[in-house]
């Protein structure tokens, strides 16, 4: 007999609240699922008593002060209660309580985690995690997508991934939610959506079903599958049962660029007056930009109990398995070679793998899938290339500094030359040089800690390559004032094919026409721009600034008139801008693009001591959007293009507001007339030698929110600032330690005696050389390693 109604029997089970009470609970199918697919206002108010306050609003998220309400969180994930968006926060730093055992990770396969979980910058210590009934395991275990993990900071964490309880060694039994007993079978056995229809736009797929029987005591209960999409924009439902795609506007290359959506199955039903959900199965789908996607494994997977068997555990520290974002973890280890100090992962009797220690798996580990986020990174440190290369130690780049107009091409050709030396490939040298007269040496320099003192004693030797300006009066000995030109040629007398030149500066230019990644976020309107710099300045003067001019290039551009072309202005305007007269919308309100104030080359450390000769550290960041005036792409150009213009940048020294651009000069070279347009920075006397450079390239547009960004670990404890709205920016996060450590523990057999892996970061100057060190049990079979294209962390068997 198949029937829709009530079912007719009880469950008994636990949840352990803040009166640490034992609940019982009966559960009925649920039918009318469509009230409940979004906020579960019904849930809230009763939600709300297991946590210090809060309703799971962005404004008023539940906030968590202490190890009870931190396993309240994961109980409740378990049940499937919360609304997708809800929002959690922590109130307070707390160190862990294991009186009441270890945590279990938040969030399953089965019963994700899907909402945001802020730390404000605050710090648990000495947590305890049990991962053994789950096949992802950290803090977090599951995190969906969608979901996101920020701002958060643990210290001296331990994570146990030990032999799984139940009938058998190989048995997972997942959750604490009462549904998973009566449909893990059905999920298990669910099919694979279909794709019924493509065109040049859009693909259509058809669910396997909508409902799901279960037997029970002679009855048959049916319950209503709810499928769900995590972006409508790119899947949505067109007919009942069949969900279709949709292109992405604005996307770079739309026949190949990826946009991942998710497409999960799930029941909800009545359990003691509260909805629950549980995952039956959870697809993903590799949307095109063009809308279409390909019948194969590459566009549509399933993240759920492959037909093969269970996937492989995953573990982290922070996260097991992640398909949402993450920003701003760091695991702070102490800073010492100290078992009781350090991030540790034990790992006891399973097989296990982990692609980066602090996030188990991402979506950017999985080969399937290429579409964590569309960004640009590329780091330089000058240092590190330096000491490796004694023979680059005495090499003086010779470029000239005025007039740049004879030496126009030495200029150009030492720059690109001085760029590669320094391990950049020669299509990187197409966005990306160095112009100062680059002077390799090494040099001395005091050391800071965090809290500003000096270190005494302690003096960081490095190499760097340098920027100086020195001059008497007007007498000027070494010209390190920022400044560009643009040198144009004379033809009929008519002055264009524009050509550039920057004199004292980092050259970007954010061109979409380059065979890397830069390509996926250079080609959208709007992208960020991120400059982290370490350096030490010499000076007695607080005016100079860091500072930024902006033109607009495109070495291709021709004009075109019917079946006629002619070489073009390779450069727009004739002259540079200062960037921070530049200004763009925000939220309704007109703003500078990039404030130079907020970056001086050095600071007041003391009333009686300066940042001169210290090591520093600046993040400079700012936002392109073409669509602001200045940003004109210049598809028009006195006759139509056939390429647009796109911006470039230099970025050097300067007094703020003091840039100003000479009129033109007309000079005959070689039988040929230019026209040279320089502009230059007035600068007090200085010095400035950069240690490290990391320029990224982020798009603002497709699945940026799924970037991994500063998950890291930490050499100290970072600084921040809990804004009003609820936000948190953090003012002094540690330099990257630009690591990736994995570890894959293949055969249980062979690890039956465990091996435990230790990780801490060593406290720094200001960051540099501050190293990341693994020590793992000695003699084990599965010892750690660095991932390629990583720098090396310190990776040692020892006494772990």
């Amino acid at each position: 007999m198949k029937r829709r109604g009530l079912i007719k029997f009880g469950l008994i089970t636990t949840l352990l609240a803040a009166s640490a009470s034992v609940i019982a609970f009966t559960y009925a199918a649920y039918l009318n699922y469509d009230k409940y697919i979004h906020p579960l206002d019904m849930n809230t108010t009763s939600l709300s008593t297991h946590f210090a306050s809060g309703s799971g609003t962005e404004t008023s998220p539940y906030l968590i002060a202490n190890s009870t309400q931190l396993r309240n969180l994961q109980k409740l994930t378990m049940l499937g209660v919360f609304r997708n968006n809800a929002h959690f926060a922590l109130q307070d730093s707390f160190t862990w309580d294991n009186t009441d055992g270890a945590l279990l990770p938040i969030g399953t396969e089965d019963n994700p985690f899907y909402g945001t979980f802020d730390g404000r910058g605050r710090t648990i210590s000495n947590l305890i995690v049990n991962g053994a009934n789950t096949n992802d395991v950290g803090m977090f275990g599951y995190v969906a997508m969608e979901g996101l993990i920020r701002n958060l900071v643990l210290s001296a964490p331990t994570i146990y991934l030990t032999e799984n309880d139940g009938e058998a060694a190989d048995k997972t039994k997942r959750t604490v939610n009462p549904l998973d007993d009566y449909l893990l079978t059905y999920a298990q056995a669910l099919t694979d959506i279909d794709l019924v229809s493509s065109t040049s736009s859009s693909a259509t797929f058809l669910v396997p079903e909508t409902t799901v029987s279960i037997s029970l005591g002679g009855s048959v209960e049916e319950f209503e599958i709810v499928y769900e999409s995590t972006n409508a924009n790119l899947l949505y439902e067109s007919a009942p049962g069949y969900w279709t795609t949709l292109a992405t506007p604005g996307s770079v290359n739309p026949a190949t660029d990826l946009y991942p959506v998710q497409l999960s199955a799930r029941v909800f039903a009545i359990f003691e007056s509260q909805v629950i959900s549980y995952t039956l199965e959870r697809w993903q789908i590799n949307v095109k930009g063009n809308g279409t996607v390909t019948d194969d494994a590459e566009s549509i997977f399933k993240t759920i109990h492959p037909t093969d068997g269970e996937h492989e555990t995953y573990v982290g520290i922070f996260v097991g398995h992640l398909d949402g974002g993450a920003s701003y973890l760091g695991l702070w280890g102490g800073n010492e070679d100290s078992a009781s100090a350090n991030g540790k992962i034990v790992v006891n009797g399973r097989a296990a793998r982990s692609f980066n220690v602090l996030v188990g798996r991402s979506r950017t580990d999985n080969p399937l899938d290429a579409t964590a986020a569309n960004y640009y990174n590329r780091f330089i440190n000058f240092n590190d290339v330096l000491n490796n290369n004694p023979a680059m130690r005495t090499t003086l780049w010779s470029i000239p500094q005025t007039p740049l107009r004879s030496e126009y091409l030495t200029h150009q050709n030492n720059a690109i030359s001085a760029t590669q030396s320094y391990g950049l490939t020669a299509d990187e040298t197409d966005y990306f040089r160095v112009y100062p007269r680059i002077q390799n040496t090494a040099t001395t320099f005091d050391a800071v800690q965090d809290n500003g003192t000096i270190t005494t004693g302690k003096p960081y030797s490095g190499y760097a390559i340098r920027f100086q300006h020195a001059a008497s009066g007007s007498t000027i000995t070494t010209d390190g004032r920022l400044g560009a030109s643009v040198r144009a040629t004379s033809q009929s007398g008519t002055y264009y094919r524009r050509n550039f030149n920057v004199l004292n500066g980092f050259w970007l230019w954010s061109t979409d026409k380059i065979n890397s990644r830069a390509e996926d976020v250079f080609g959208l309107n709007e992208f960020e721009v991120s400059l982290n710099i370490s350096y030490v300045a010499t000076t007695t003067s607080f005016n100079n600034k860091f500072q930024i001019l902006w033109n607009t290039y495109n070495p291709d551009a021709v004009y075109k008139i019917l079946w006629f072309t002619w070489e073009a202005n390779k450069v727009y305007n004739a002259s540079w801008s200062d960037l921070s007269a530049q200004t763009t919308e925000v939220d309704g309100v007109t703003v500078p693009i990039y404030s130079p104030n907020e970056h001086p080359l050095i600071t007041q450390l003391t009333p009686t001591r300066t940042s001169s000769g210290v090591i520093q550290e600046t993040s400079i960041n700012f936002v392109v959007n073409r669509e602001d005036g200045g940003f004109w792409e210049g598809i028009f150009d006195y006759i139509l293009l056939n390429e647009p213009y796109y911006p470039m940048f230099a970025f050097g020294v300067g007094k703020n507001g003091t840039y100003a651009t000479d009129a033109y000069v007309q000079q005959s070279i070689g039988g040929t007339t230019y026209r040279f347009y320089d502009g230059r920075y007035a600068v007090d006397n200085y010095t400035l030698d950069i240690l490290s450079i990391e320029l990224l390239f982020t798009a603002r547009e497709g699945n940026v929110s799924n970037l991994l960004n500063n998950v890291d670990f930490l050499y100290s404890l970072p600084t921040y600032t809990n804004n009003p709205d609820g936000t948190t920016t953090f003012t002094a996060w540690n330099k990257a330690s630009k690591v990736k450590i994995q570890f894959n523990v293949e055969d249980p057999t062979q690890n039956a005696s465990g091996t435990t892996y230790r990780f801490w970061r060593e406290a720094g100057f200001s960051g540099v050389n501050s190293y990341v060190h693994g020590l793992y049990t000695t003699g084990t079979n599965y010892a750690p390693f660095n991932t390629v294209g990583y720098d090396n962390a310190e990776l040692d068997p020892g006494n772990a």
